[in-house]
Parts: C-alpha cells; sequence; structure tokens
C-alpha cells in the first residue's frame, strides 16, 4: 500500500495503538500494510515515535515466567496451536499473547530445530511476528554470526551510521577468484555483482569457468549453425526468459537462467546442457514425452518419430553439431556393444600407462620391454 492512501485519521488511530505498546510491525500486520508508510506517515504528522510506548505493556510482560526446560508434547503444541490460528489478528499483538501460547510456540520452535520459517508457517504469522514474540520474552537470542557481521561493518566517521560500502579492486577480485572451488560468487562480491554490466559479469564468468574447470561443463567444440549457445550474460537469451516470465513474479516463473546455465537456442527456444544427458528442454517431465533431448527432435523433424529401443548418436562425436546429417540412428544393443569397447580400450590404456611407469622404476629391465609398453600407451 502506498503511503498517500494511508489518510491521517488511520495514521493517527495507529498512532495511540502504538502508543499502548504495539510495535510498527505489528500494526503492519493487523492492518494488512507495509512498515514504511507507517513509519513515514508519522514523521509526517510530527507524531512522536520513541521507546516510551510500550513501557507498561513490556512491564506486564516481564512478569511472565517461561521455563526453557518446561516443553510441551507434540499433543500439546497441537491442541494450543489450533486454539490460537483461530485468534483474529487485530485482536492483539505478538506483545499481548497469553503465556500457554508463548510456551507452546517456543516448544514447537525448538522441536523444529530452531527454525522459524517453519513455525511462523504452521502458527499462521509473519516470521517478524514471532521473532519479536520470541525476542520480547528472552527465548530467543540473536544470530552471533549475523551480530559479528554487523559490528564489523565500518561506520561513517561523526555518525552512527554504515559507511558506503567499497567496491573490491582487481588485486582482491584475482584472489577471490584463484580460491573459487565451483561456479558461485564469492560471498564478498555478492553485493557488487548486482550493480556490474553485463559486459563484466561475462568476463568475470569466463575467468571463473576457466579457473574452476567443472567435468559437468558443456563441450567447447564448435557449433552447428543451426543453433546459437547461450549462458548466463547472453541478451538474446535473457530476453527469451523475460518474454516466458511476462506478468509473473520469482516463484511463479517457468523459465530461469541461473550462474552456471549453459546450452543453445534452436528456433526461438532455450535448451539447457545437462551433463551425460545432452541439451534438453526448458519445463517440467511429461508422461507422453519425458524431456526429449534436442539432437532427439532434430532428427525426428527429418525422419519421423524414432523406432523403439533405438537412439539418435553424434556420428563426429561433437554434442554441439546438430546438423541434419550428423545426426544418426542407432539400435541400443549397438550402443551397448559400443560403449562397452570404449571402455574396455579406455581400462587397458591405463592398466598400460601403469606398467609403463613401474618398468622405468625397477632396475634392470629390457630396454626392447619400455619401448614396447611405450608404443602400446
Amino acid at each position: 500500500m502506498r503511503e498517500r492512501s494511508i489518510s491521517h485519521a488511520r495514521l493517527r488511530q495507529l498512532h495511540t495503538l502504538y502508543e499502548r505498546g504495539y510495535s510498527i510491525a505489528e500494526l503492519a500486520e493487523v492492518f494488512e500494510l507495509t512498515f514504511y508508510p507507517i513509519w513515514s506517515g508519522f514523521h509526517r504528522l510530527g507524531l512522536k515515535i520513541g521507546r516510551a510506548g510500550g513501557h507498561r505493556l513490556r512491564a506486564s510482560i516481564a512478569k511472565q515466567i517461561f521455563d526453557r526446560d518446561a516443553l510441551f508434547p507434540e499433543a500439546e503444541i497441537e491442541r494450543v496451536r489450533r486454539e490460537f490460528v483461530k485468534l483474529p489478528k487485530c485482536k492483539a499483538g505478538c506483545r499481548g499473547y497469553a503465556e500457554r501460547f508463548v510456551q507452546a510456540i517456543y516448544s514447537d520452535y525448538i522441536a523444529r530445530g530452531s527454525i522459524l520459517a517453519a513455525v511462523a508457517k504452521r502458527w499462521g504469522r509473519s516470521e517478524g511476528t514471532i521473532g519479536l514474540l520470541l525476542r520480547s520474552r528472552g527465548l530467543r537470542e540473536a544470530d552471533p554470526l549475523r551480530s559479528a557481521r554487523v559490528a564489523a561493518r565500518p561506520r561513517a566517521p561523526g555518525s552512527g551510521c554504515f559507511a558506503k560500502k567499497r567496491l573490491a579492486t582487481e588485486a582482491e577480485i584475482e584472489v577471490l577468484l584463484a580460491s573459487a572451488t565451483k561456479i558461485a560468487i564469492p560471498q564478498q562480491l555478492r553485493w557488487e555483482f548486482r550493480l556490474w554490466p553485463m559486459e563484466k559479469r561475462a568476463r568475470f564468468l569466463r575467468r571463473l569457468r576457466a579457473r574452476v574447470k567443472s567435468p559437468d561443463d558443456r563441450s567447447e567444440k564448435p557449433f552447428s549453425k543451426n543453433v546459437s549457445p547461450f549462458d548466463y550474460t547472453t541478451p538474446e537469451a535473457r530476453a527469451i526468459k523475460d518474454r516466458l516470465n511476462a506478468g509473473l513474479n520469482s516463484r511463479q516463473a517457468i523459465c530461469r537462467i541461473d550462474l552456471g546455465s549453459q546450452g543453445v537456442i534452436y528456433k526461438g527456444e532455450l535448451y539447457y546442457w545437462v551433463a551425460n544427458t545432452g541439451y534438453m528442454k526448458r519445463g517440467a517431465c511429461t508422461a507422453e514425452r519425458g524431456r526429449p533431448s534436442l539432437h532427439r527432435l532434430i532428427w525426428e523433424e527429418s525422419n519421423g518419430p524414432v523406432p523403439p529401443k533405438h537412439i539418435v548418436y553424434f556420428k563426429d562425436d561433437n554434442p554441439n553439431n546438430f546438423e541434419p546429417r550428423n545426426l544418426g540412428l542407432m539400435s541400443m544393443n549397438e550402443n551397448a556393444r559400443r560403449n562397452q569397447a570404449a571402455a574396455l580400450f579406455r581400462k587397458s590404456r591405463e592398466q598400460t600407462a601403469l606398467l609403463l611407469q613401474r618398468a622405468q622404476k625397477r632396475k634392470g629391465v629390457a630396454d626392447g620391454l619400455i619401448e614396447t609398453l611405450k608404443q602400446a600407451a
């Protein structure tokens, strides 16, 4: 809700409740607003915002005694939860809940491994409300790692505000790249990575891939003319993604391009690279066709449906060459024999290399044996 949509009368009503002990976060939840319009509206009307309001309510809460070890059993938690979710949110903010509700919520919080999101979903409140409820009664400590990160952030001289973040230098980026072990943005660069133009992001990803050299990356062999490769920074692929996700939020998006995404564009569609499988079309798996590979679809366009117990393969062993004349048909039995022969040949080469290595370490071995092993390797 925009700030101007909150009338002066409603703001004064909210401020009256605020002085009685309700926080701005509670008022936003009860009246289905957001935090900033209420806060800025109070400032615009000159209404006092401070810690004075709520002293009386917090004093009454301080009288409540909670035993951290006296946890409710699962059956009692479920009984109290069913009673709790029937309460109207406008009857009481999170600071005014009865003692049995707080104890049951805390018991559920401990039983679920201190995961606030799971408890908030079960009890029908927001994470902020449940967290404030537990903190106001001393039942939940602040995250020590987050507190340490906040305390370590530099402050501007002469004020308590955080200093403006400094962008990383090229030398610092090189150090982070040298320590990278996977295709991911280092924690120190996640804030400024969003500010980089696509050209700088593309250069960084190319250097990152060259450093990591993941075996799951697509082949570097040349691409055929009927497809065009794409990755995270390709403008054409991002335009297709935006077209498919038009009118949808991030949760409803049907097409995503992640940092490690690789694939090809064929007839305006995105096909993603999947290691050991090939290029697969985006979307969910269907019962009729599953998720067909791109080379199989191109072969079917020219030759019709693939016969049962047959596969489509690349004649030149280049998974990036999608020319129809480069795609052939093979039975599954023939493909199994072909793979078995390749595996035996690879194993024999490894064993021969091992014998050569052992022979070179032994003294007094005939030179002819070493030469024979070298030729076999």
